[in-house]
């Protein structure tokens, strides 16, 4: 039934009075009730497109997909036969369905009057959305849907673009990382290769390459530019991106990047950030060869000086042998020819640095090892043959450290071979051992023994003297005494 104000719905109840052949009718008005239904249908309606829409929604970081699944359930839920949904965020996005874009924006916001198009604007912020429709018939319900699902669409594109946006520095931070591990190399193709073996995987990036002066280029799925940009900025041409590299203060060469999105071009603080990185890394492997290059050559230098500080110590002690040619005095020989045993001591030091892999430290035990045995081969004379027991522990000392160790070790060998020994055969024992923090250094023989009034500090004899004062040099402490022999223990600190 037709109302004043629209349709009128009634519900018809028919009764017979009995035995008098009549009928009573009852009209009731279900107008509301009615309303309420189909607005409840509607309701139904639009939650049941809602709850659909919402696994897409947490599920797809691609705003055109969504915007384009949006339409089509737009225009299945209101019976449109077509539709258009304009984005304007970071980028704009249209998607059309059955329908082109009108040149003009039609003067409409809501239902037309002629009930063929539904016009529905939202903005927020930074971004704002259009949805256009075009049917046959939209009724007001129709217009309520589409509300409620522009509505909707935004605060999903806000959580997508903010999940693209976590999502992107992620993968910002992750690739910042790898070019700082990537830099721990001594070959910068190599660490350019990482660079990009990276970025390509970057959902950001179809392609990369890189041009480093002279020559070094690497190619991935881009060809690399064949010269340095003028400019020390970011160059942008169409899907090319291109980003100077600098080392040492000036351009020496240019990362050539395809952008996988319009988007991707307009972050030029972070293509600026990434050239940085890039850049800083391609510094600290030029400095890192240029330090490894400068310590090789100076290794060389040091090597070299210790080569020619051991010859000369080897010629002042060639000139004191060749000195005792020329004197009968038997105590000026003694003399010459312990200055040449101290000065041979010293060259085994310097032979030993240079020779070893480390310039700055030497195994205390091969180096006392080395010098006992020259000790007991040039000064055991007269027939007289010593028996040598080295035995030590890995212990690395420098030569301020060593050089001491040695001429205490060169004169208490020279003072057993000079007055223990009786016989024609005798044993030296030298033991070099670890405690804690310290070394202990003992050297015994088996011969007669030190005199009962033996005491090293009222001594003459410029051997002992030596001994004391290079102990105390060290700052170590000096025992000495007699067990099946004369024995000397020297206690120091390895630090």
């Amino acid at each position: 039934m037709k109302g004043v104000r629209g349709n009128l719905h009634v519900m018809v109840h028919r009764g017979d009075l009995p035995d008098s052949g009549q009928m009573i009718l009852s009209f009731n008005d279900i107008t509301k009730l009615r309303e309420s239904q189909r607005k409840l249908r509607d309701e139904v309606r639009v939650r049941r497109v809602l709850s659909e829409i919402y696994p897409q929604a947490v599920s797809t970081d691609n705003l055109g997909e969504f915007t384009e699944y949006i339409l089509d359930a737009t225009c299945k839920v209101t019976g449109a036969d077509g539709g258009i949904i304009r984005l304007r965020n970071v980028e704009t996005i249209t998607i059309t369905e059955k329908l082109e874009p009108p040149e003009e924006v039609p003067d409409l916001e809501g239902l037309s009057e002629d009930g063929k198009m539904i016009r529905i604007t939202s903005s927020s912020a930074d971004m704002s959305s259009e949805f256009i429709l075009r049917g046959t018939s939209f009724s007001k319900a129709d217009l309520r849907a589409v509300r409620h699902i522009s509505q909707y669409y935004m605060l999903a594109v806000k959580q997508i673009s903010y999940r693209r946006r976590m999502n992107e520095h992620w993968n910002h931070l992750r690739l910042i990382n790898i070019i700082l591990k990537l830099a721990d190399t001594e070959d910068p193709e190599l660490f350019l290769r990482g660079v990009l073996d990276f970025i390509i995987r970057c959902p950001e990036f179809n392609g990369g390459s890189a041009y480093l002066d002279p020559d070094l280029k690497v190619e991935r799925g881009l060809i690399p530019p064949d010269s340095i940009p003028d400019t020390e900025g970011v160059l942008v041409d169409g899907e090319i991106i291109e980003i100077p590299l600098s080392v040492d203060g000036a351009v020496r060469g240019v990362l050539r990047l395809q952008a996988a999105y319009s988007d991707v071009k307009e972050k030029t603080e972070f293509l600026e950030v990434l050239g940085g990185e890039i850049s800083d890394g391609l510094q600290r492997i030029t400095m890192r060869n240029q330090l490894r290059e400068s310590l090789r050559e100076k290794e060389v230098l040091l090597r070299e000086i210790h080569h020619r500080v051991k010859n000369n110590l080897q010629i002042v002690a060639s000139l004191l042998s060749l000195q005792t040619a020329y004197t009968d005095n038997q105590e000026t020989l003694n003399v010459l020819r312990d200055s040449q045993m101290r000065v041979r001591a010293m060259a085994v030091a310097h032979e030993k640095i240079y020779r070893s892999s480390s310039l700055s430290m030497i195994n205390v035990g091969d180096y006392l090892r080395a010098i006992a045995e020259e000790m007991t081969t040039l000064q055991s004379t007269g027939g007289l043959l010593v028996d040598l027991d080295v035995h030590y522990d890995d212990i690395m000392a420098e030569m301020d450290r060593c050089i001491p160790l040695g001429l205490i070790t060169n004169e208490i060998i020279s003072n057993s071979i000079k007055h223990a020994f009786t016989g024609d055969r005798g044993r030296i024992v030298i033991s070099l051992k670890r405690e804690d923090d310290l070394g202990i250094l003992e050297i015994s023989d088996n011969g007669r023994g030190l005199p009962e009034d033996f005491n090293i500090d009222e001594l003459e004899s410029l051997g002992m003297q030596l001994v004391s004062n290079l102990v105390m040099q060290i700052g170590g402490e000096l025992e000495y005494g007699n067990r099946d022999g004369a024995f000397f223990r020297v206690t120091f600190p390895l630090e």
